[in-house]
Formats: C-alpha cells, structure tokens, sequence
C-alpha cells in the first residue's frame, strides 16, 4: 500500500516520452497533427478507476477480486484520486466546458477556416495550371498566326509568278508564230494580220489558262491553311488533356477544359470561302486586259529599200513584233498586279478572321484564371473576416 500510495501515475521514463522535444515525445507529435488546437495530455490509470467506480462485479470473476484485493489497501475515494480520475472529472467540469457556447463557436469558426483554407489551396493549383495552358496556348497560336502568314505570302509570291510566267508563255508563243511566217517572207499586210491573230489566239489561252492556275493556287493555300487550323486544333487538345489530367492528380477531382477552336466562327466556312475572295476578281479571267487590233502599232519601213530588200523587210518585222509585245507583255504584268492587289486584300480579311478564331482558346482560358483570381480574393477577404470573427488569431 505504501508503495502504491508513493508510486507517480507516470514514470520518469513515461514522462520523458511524453514531453520529448522531438519527434519521440507524445505532445510534440500531437502538436504536429493537431497545430495550436492541441492543449495538453491527461494520464489516467484506466483499470484502478474502473475498480474503484464499479460497485458490483459478477461473483469470483477477475475483476471482483482485484476490486476486493484493492480495496483492502484503498478506499475507494483514494484509488480515484490515485487513478487521476478525480483530476479528470473536475478537468470536464471545469475548464473544458467554461463558456463552452464560445467554444462551439470558436470550433465552428475554426472548421469554416479550414474548410475555406482548403478550398483556396485548390483554387490557387487551378489557377496556377490554367495560367500556364493559357501561356502554351498563345504561343501555339502564335506560331499558327505566323504559319498563316507565311502561307499568304507565299500564296501572293506564288500568284504573281505563276502569272508572270504564263504571260512570258503568250509572249513566246505569239513570237514563234509570227517570226515563222515572217520567215515565209510575207507582206506586211499579212504581217499585221498574223500579228493581231497571234496576239488574240494567244490571248484567249491565257485568259482559259490563268484561272486554272489561280484555282490551283487557292487550293493549296486553303489546304495549308486547313492544316495549320487542324494542327493548332490537336495541339490545343492535347495541352488540355494533359493539364487536366494535371488537375485530376491534384486536386482528386474531375475538371474538364473544353477547347473549342470555332467558338461561333466557323472555319470550314471560311476556309471555303477563301477562294471566293480572289476568284470574284480573278476567277473568270475577264481582268486580263482585252488587247484588239487597237492595241498594236506598226512603224514598218516604207522605202524603196524595203520593197527590194527581203532581209531588211523582215527585220523591220521582227522589230515590230517585239515593240508590240514588249507594250502587251507589260499591259498584261500591270493588269495581273492591279487584279492582285484588289484581290489579296479580300483574302487576307478571311484569314483575319481564322486568325481570330485561333485566339479563343487562350482568351478563354485567360478569363477563366481572372475568374479564379477575383474567386481566390474574395474566399481570402471571407476568410480573414472568419479568422477575426472567431478569435482564430
């Protein structure tokens, strides 16, 4: 009994375990999992005061006789006291439910705070992830926006080449013909009459053949537009599949992006339009300017000389020839440059408006993160008023 009475609740060695400044010690490892709700540890003897409290056990069972043994060295006020009970009971009685109303406040204060910490932890992921797709987004588009522009260029050089060069082949072609028969030593009468004849056969060819070359032209433009817009598409895709799986892991929860590269603007339109937009000036082939009999000049030699001399008549012929088709050759360059430039400017509005339609993947995920922010200010004001509110300070 003596022994008993003198013996501490708790050893030395339980002590040291108990308030260990480590890891090792009871209250510092409360404190890391339950912060600064964390108070305190109570030590009680669970088995003396269950003996002490307990009245009545079954006759000859375990507990009977430790109770019986028990008591014969304590009473039963002093195996409570001795147990920590006591202690215990006025702990509950006292302190614990003082103001316990502010209590249950203060507790619900303290879960709406860490109800809201949580959900401003999630938000801030969101938005860390939705800012960084909106950054991959516009520099895709960007380079989509400079692909497209690289095309249209491409397409104007290649316009104005193709067209310089079917020019050049009227132009030989007129030539062959009509040095041919001025070879056969013709009149020139007869001259003139093959010159205006080449000139209008040869003509028609390249108002048949120029469209087809533009149609072309247009064809491949819109299909490395289309590519560039499909392409942009998939990478757009696959960035918000990948960040959404991001999200996924994060935050355990399903969110999902949406990448909608139409959003109203229809590009399957557009693109079929694009060869609206030249074809309308172009694609008829009635810009090529009409060049009749009108058109030529002929300063042939009149002189004696002429009439006798067959080689110096055909050489006045051949310079004229060339005089002609140097005027025609440079009326029709100026009139493929002048149906360009009323052109181009219509086919560039339509790639505009896939341009536009190329940013609103990134404008959208752009309003989204503002979306996430002014949410992440106002849950932050709610839950610094909450902190202040419930004295969480």
């Amino acid at each position: 009994k003596k022994v008993l009475k003198n013996m501490p609740l708790t050893t030395d060695k339980e002590l040291k375990c108990i308030n260990a400044p480590d890891a090792s010690g009871l209250n510092f490892a409360m404190r890391e999992q339950l912060g600064r709700h964390y108070r305190e540890t109570v030590t009680l003897a669970a088995l003396p005061a269950f003996l002490a409290s307990t009245d009545h056990f079954l006759p000859d069972s375990q507990n009977f006789t430790r109770r019986k043994k028990a008591m014969e060295d304590f009473t039963p006020e002093e195996l409570l006291q001795s147990s920590g009970l006591n202690g215990f009971v006025e702990l509950l009685g006292g302190s614990l439910v003082v103001d316990a109303k502010a209590r249950i406040q203060r507790s619900n204060f303290n879960k709406a705070h860490e109800a809201l910490k949580t959900t401003l932890d999630k938000l801030n992921a969101l938005k860390t992830n939705f800012s960084a797709l909106s950054l991959d987004l516009s520099k895709k588009e960007v380079d989509a926006r400079s692909q497209l522009q690289s095309s249209f260029h491409s397409l104007e050089q290649r316009l104005k080449a193709s067209g310089s060069n079917l020019i050049h082949v009227f132009e030989g072609a007129v030539r062959k013909a009509v040095y041919s028969r001025i070879d056969d030593d013709i009149s020139n009468d007869d001259f003139k009459s093959e010159l205006s004849h080449q000139v209008e056969q040869q003509q028609q060819k390249l108002q048949e053949q120029l469209p087809r070359m533009m149609i072309q032209e247009i064809e491949r433009f819109k299909k490395d537009v289309q590519d560039v817009v499909e392409r942009f598409a998939e990478q757009a895709k696959e960035l918000s599949a990948i960040y959404a799986l991001l999200n996924k892991t994060q935050l355990h929860s399903n969110i999902d992006i949406n990448i909608n590269v139409d959003s109203g603007i229809k590009i399957g339109s557009l693109l079929l339009s694009l060869g609206g937009a030249v074809a309308a000036v172009l694609g008829t082939g009635g810009w090529v300017l009409a060049i009749g009999l009108a058109g030529l000049v002929f300063s042939l030699a009149k002189s004696v000389w002429g009439f006798f001399d067959s080689d110096f008549k055909k050489s006045e012929q051949r310079k004229s020839t060339n005089q002609n088709l140097s005027k025609i050759v440079s009326q029709l360059e100026d009139s493929l440059e002048q149906g360009l430039k009323k052109a181009m400017p219509e086919l560039l509005k339509k790639l505009q408006m896939i341009e536009k339609a190329l940013e609103v993947p990134a404008r959208e995920t752009k309003a989204l993160v503002r979306i996430l922010e002014y949410s992440n200010e106002k849950l932050t004001l709610t839950s610094k008023q909450i902190v202040s509110l419930g004295g969480l300070k």
